[in-house]
């Protein structure tokens, strides 16, 4: 992988860590959009912590296509309840990092 691939394995990284963080601290923004949508906080966690688990497979080289692939999902899952909530302009912005992480599937795939 060249330098601009570990950047973007690295940026999503550290965006799931942090977004994930988020949710398993329980940060009140988080609680109360996922009420919203009418989840309990046990589905926040739950998020949180495939966020978090995503972020520190895309380290390991074996794991970092299944990585990738449960950081698009989960970002994909995040845009859509955002979609779901009518901030478009916000849900569209969430697709930049469901872009990333299918980008660094598809990459990590192809060098298989």
């Amino acid at each position: 992988m060249n330098w601009f691939n570990y950047f973007v394995v690295a940026a999503i990284g550290l965006l799931g860590l942090l977004a994930g963080g988020a949710k398993l601290t329980l940060a009140e923004p988080e609680v109360a959009f996922f009420a919203s949508l009418g989840f309990s906080e046990a589905i926040v966690v739950t998020f949180g912590a495939l966020q978090i688990l995503a972020s520190i497979g895309l380290i390991f080289g074996s794991i970092r296509f299944y990585a990738a692939l449960v950081a698009a999902l989960v970002f994909l899952a995040s845009a859509i309840m955002i979609t779901a909530s009518e901030n478009l302009p916000l849900a569209s912005i969430s697709m930049i990092p469901v872009a990333l992480a299918s980008y660094v599937a598809y990459v990590t795939k192809r060098r298989q």
